[in-house]
């Protein structure tokens, strides 16, 4: 099985393996739930999302993110470009393109994604 996850040759810019706590929700649902997970991977145009439901692909999410060199979480949306099930019913790899990110969100990352890319994504 050929799992494209990870397959940076589609990229403008790499993505490194840091797993980051990421809080999310569905902006285009008003009751939709708030739900707790983690990164595989993330760069500078987005990110791949563990997820516990499958995502429409267009479906636009409300992100909370921690990132390590912040003292406060960033806050931003990201469309769905794929949602594919790993555990049936359970577990979902969710990409995601990051849309709407002002200066100081896009700084944020980037002190974090230089650090992480310098240390070869540890």
């Amino acid at each position: 099985m050929n799992d494209n996850s990870n397959d940076d040759s589609k990229r403008q810019t790499p993505r490194t393996p840091g797993t980051f706590i990421v809080t999310y929700k569905n902006s285009s649902l008003a009751d939709s739930e708030i739900d707790v997970s983690q990164t595989k991977n993330i760069g500078r145009g987005g990110m791949l999302l563990s997820t516990t439901k499958q995502f429409e692909q267009g479906t636009v999410l409300t992100l909370e993110v921690r990132l390590p060199f912040n003292k406060e979480p960033i806050h931003f949306m990201a469309e769905v470009l794929d949602s594919k099930e790993v555990i049936r019913g359970l577990s979902y790899d969710t990409r995601l393109k990051f849309v709407n990110m002002d200066e100081s969100q896009k700084q944020s990352l980037e002190i974090t994604l230089n650090n992480y890319l310098n240390r070869g994504g540890k």
